[in-house]
């Protein structure tokens, strides 16, 4: 992207974007209807070049794109981000107009569909030359998941979403020259804050509970996706992050996979599981393991399973097994693998697939009860109401009695299926929190990786106060409720009443769960890696090292990843995305070597080792920026 043309570039997201853009070096142009609003750009961004034009006016697109494009006839990428957000009552007639809403589809929809039209076939030519050309489109998470606030927005926002999903497969009909070069990428911002988008008093008064992005967090994060590519070398389809992430990932997880990108041999997978479901010969397990195949969250090089764990009490706590495709020894390595809190076996199927399929070892994730999969048989997972009395049912569910002894049940199933195997611990959040309490044996693993480990107590937040009031909030909802609503704060699946209350208990502890269970801490004397990442919201030296402390037998080493620091930089991580197939050629293998070899990241990081006395921290490595603006504010 060397020339870039943005529609709507005058106010909101597109003002940011020709800002970064300019920054990035790129040459920009801004199109608005405000002539007003160009020349403050213009003053500020001196090399960016300004065009007045009100999209509205369909009837003048045509005189005004060839006015462009004969003056940049080096045009290569356009964002097409004009927009309105109006709020009409349908059932209230009085509350919009017809010309209203005409100019509402009109600015969203009819404008980018004809310009479109217009810019395509010169984006066409720039690709046939051989320089990537793209096309950008502004839709929103709302094009898939619709709010009723506002419906002629979320419809035509869904209209473009449906229109880009078009456009590529008309481009894949075109010549080698221009498929291989052209890119349709559909810009999908979640709710952000600070656009001047719609009615933000408005807002806060329809949704009091939708907490919008901050624009800042936004742009960092969409421009980080739109500098990453794909494994085939290309941009992604949709750069979304936050709830916008949410809605394209369901998307594309379910109707989106099964129209546009299922092949005939996944289609054929998906077939026989359903067909075998509905004959009574396969259970919810595996269909949703097919799905998860189908959908490519899971790779499928390696031999994925599904099985049932052998509980204390007889709960059918699941568990995915990825096995490689042929054994390279007869020394078999197992890596545990001990899941974020609400975070399903299939999140990880992807990690577990390569490393198994990679490193020849077997990988087996445990999908905790009540998460994912594993709930009592005969439950209807597709029913969220049937799940949630489900949920409902299991509140006496607790992490320290029963995820626990989930954990302890795949340990078991490890031993007894792979005896004298080289077991190996990847505990993911509470996964890790976890981990000196499964077993009083000193030496059961031979290498601990803990990921995204924190303690999240109360005292380590900046307001105090505020942050105990929430959980004590928390705890009140928690119990009408009859289970914990992780889902509504984006922590993953809700989770079982107790094993929320354990964690909302645990929080009033500076040293978390270990408070509580301070011998075990004690007793384990190996040698742990415990990785964060800088973007994570909860990573803080203060809440990394916590629990580490309770460990003064073991060796250990914190590393707190910023993956902007790296070169080149590294896609965004947060809490849990480390395990998306984004990471592959970057935290994947990190984490791999430090588990069969223990060998140390050698990339740019923050990194403490207690074993090293004061001068632990650091050790010659250059600190995370981000990281040390979060510990001055703690």
């Amino acid at each position: 992207m060397k020339k870039v043309l943005i529609v709507g570039g005058t106010s909101g997201l597109g003002e940011e974007y020709a800002r970064a853009f300019v920054k990035q070096g790129k040459t920009v142009i801004i199109a608005g209807r405000r002539q007003d609003r160009l020349d403050v750009l213009k003053e500020e961004l001196p090399s960016l070049w300004t065009f007045q034009w009100d999209v509205s006016d369909l009837a003048a697109c045509k005189d005004r794109v060839t006015a462009i494009l004969r003056d940049h006839p080096d045009l290569d990428s356009v964002l097409l981000n004009a927009g309105v957000q109006k709020f009409p009552n349908f059932l209230d007639e009085s509350s919009t107009t017809n010309e209203s809403i005409v100019e509402e589809i009109s600015i969203n929809f009819s404008a980018p569909v004809v310009l479109t039209r217009l810019f395509l076939p010169h984006l066409a030519k720039v690709a046939s030359n051989g320089q990537p050309a793209n096309l950008m489109i502004t839709s929103s998470g709302l094009a898939f998941t619709p709010f009723g606030y506002f419906p002629v927005y979320c419809a035509t926002k869904a209209g473009m979403h449906s229109f880009c999903v078009g456009l590529r497969q008309q481009i894949n009909q075109a010549p080698d020259s221009v498929k291989e070069k052209l890119n349709v990428i559909e810009i999908v911002p979640p709710y952000v804050d600070d656009t001047g988008l719609g009615d933000r008093d408005y807002m806060i008064k329809a949704a009091p509970k939708n907490v919008p992005m901050p624009l800042r967090d936004w742009m960092e994060s969409s421009l980080a996706r739109l500098a990453e590519t794909r494994e085939n070398g290309r941009p992604f389809k949709e750069i979304a992050a936050g709830t916008s992430q949410t809605r394209v990932d369901t998307w594309r997880n379910s109707v989106g996979k099964i129209a546009s990108i299922l092949n005939l041999s996944k289609i054929h997978v998906l077939r026989v599981m359903i067909t075998l479901k509905c004959r009574g010969q396969a259970d919810s397990a595996s269909v949703e393991l097919a799905l998860a195949i189908s959908r490519g969250a899971i790779i499928t090089g390696a031999r994925m399973t599904s099985v049932v764990l052998d509980t204390f009490d007889g709960f059918p706590t699941r568990a995915l097994i990825a096995a490689p495709t042929a054994a390279s020894s007869n020394d078999t390595t197992v890596l545990l693998v001990a899941p974020a809190t609400g975070v399903p076996a299939r999140f990880y199927g992807a990690f577990a697939s390569w490393a198994a399929e990679t490193y020849r070892i077997i990988v087996l994730t445990v999908e905790v009860r009540y998460v994912g999969s594993s709930f009592p048989d005969g439950i209807d997972l597709k029913d969220p109401e049937a799940k949630k009395a489900a949920l409902i049912g299991g509140k006496l569910t607790t992490i320290e009695h029963h995820w626990l002894a989930d954990i302890r049940a795949g340990l078991q199933y490890v031993r007894k299926t792979y005896p004298g195997s080289r077991i190996l611990y990847l505990g993911h959040s509470v996964g890790a929190q976890m981990f000196p309490m499964i077993s009083p044996e000193r030496d059961w693993c031979s290498s601990v990786l803990f990921v995204a480990n924190v303690v999240p107590y109360n005292g380590y937040f900046p307001d105090e106060a505020a942050t105990r009031q929430n959980v004590a909030d928390l705890v009140k909802r928690t119990l009408h409720l009859g289970y914990y609503p992780a889902s509504e704060s984006r922590m993953g699946d809700d989770i079982p009443q107790g094993v929320g209350l354990d964690w909302l208990r645990w929080r009033g502890f500076p040293q978390y769960c270990a408070y509580e269970y301070r011998d075990m801490h004690n007793s384990y004397r190996g040698r742990i890696l415990s990785l964060g990442w800088a973007d994570d919201w909860l990573v803080s030296r203060q809440r990394m090292d916590a629990l580490l402390h309770c460990l003064p037998n073991a060796h250990v080493t914190r590393v707190i990843v910023d993956p902007l620091l790296q070169s080149p930089a590294w896609p965004a991580a947060g809490h849990v995305d480390m395990f998306k197939p984004k990471h592959r050629d970057t935290a994947w293998p990190m984490m791999m070597r430090w588990l069969l070899d223990q060998e140390l990241p050698t990339i740019k990081c923050d990194i403490w080792d207690n074993k090293a006395g004061e001068e632990g921290y650091l050790r010659n490595k250059p600190p995370s920026l981000v990281v040390a603006a979060v510990d001055a504010k703690l």
